[in-house]
């Protein structure tokens, strides 16, 4: 009777250690996502925006986009935080995906959870940080502030 529940829940329930190991893979790959993304979306920036502002392509702010000063300003300005953040969050996923390869299974999903919740943070404060130096440089219009 035993050998027939077991074998019943062999049937109906899938591999564990297959779906852990997938498990440990989509995590990390959503992990490395994000920085990937902001690295790429900082030499944009830094590199490839366009020359004036326009309401398609760029870091759009409402100070940055009042003149061409401004928006060359707030271009490689974003580009040079969200690249550098990038770089940053990027080394901390790499070693994350590292150490959670070899934890126990409900470990490795709190240090993955852990490690996501730090990059939406940052992203927060990343962008926290640009719009309120735009804001302090230029005014409305796209003219710098005075000191």
């Amino acid at each position: 009777m035993d050998n027939a529940i077991t074998d019943l829940l062999d049937a109906i329930i899938p591999e564990l250690d297959g779906f852990l190991s997938d498990m440990r893979f989509w995590m990390g790959l959503v992990m490395l996502l994000g920085p990937i993304l902001l690295v790429a979306l900082g030499v944009y920036y830094f590199f490839y925006a366009p020359p004036e502002a326009n309401h398609k392509l760029g870091y759009r702010t409402h100070y940055g986009m009042g003149s061409v000063a401004a928006w060359k300003f707030t271009q490689a300005f974003a580009g040079r935080v969200w690249g550098f953040l990038g770089l940053g969050l990027l080394v901390v996923a790499i070693v994350g995906c590292v150490l959670m390869g070899s934890s126990e299974p409900g470990q490795a999903a709190m240090s993955g959870l852990l490690i996501l919740g730090l990059e939406a943070l940052s992203v927060l404060v990343g962008y926290g940080v640009i719009e309120v130096t735009v804001a302090s440089r230029y005014d409305k219009d796209g003219n710098l502030k005075k000191k």
